[in-house]
């Protein structure tokens, strides 16, 4: 279910400093793409969207990398105080096409 995001400077802030401790690769950039343009991202279907652009770069990870990622991507969603990915997560850790 859609809702609308807050994503103000604490939150920018946060997701930032959450991204540069991330090693490089897709959640780096993801947190990078984010805090560049919060007004893309106030609504949670676009944090999303971007979110699925991240696991469909990543479809070649094995178990271990796949849930490393989605554990990140699980931070992202607390930042941001989104409760849920509405299965995107779990389907694609199952396998299932995005």
């Amino acid at each position: 279910m859609d809702h609308k995001v807050k994503f103000g400077d604490r939150i920018a802030a946060q997701l930032g400093s959450f991204g540069e401790a991330a090693p490089e690769g897709p959640v780096r950039d993801l947190a990078a793409t984010l805090v560049a343009a919060p007004e893309n991202y106030r609504r949670k279907n676009a944090v999303l969207a971007e979110f699925r652009k991240t696991l469909n770069a990543c479809k070649a990870y094995g178990p271990a990398e796949k849930e490393a990622l989605v554990s990140s991507l699980e931070a992202i969603l607390e930042i941001l105080s989104i409760e849920s990915s509405d299965g995107l997560l779990n389907e694609w850790l199952q396998g299932i096409s995005l």
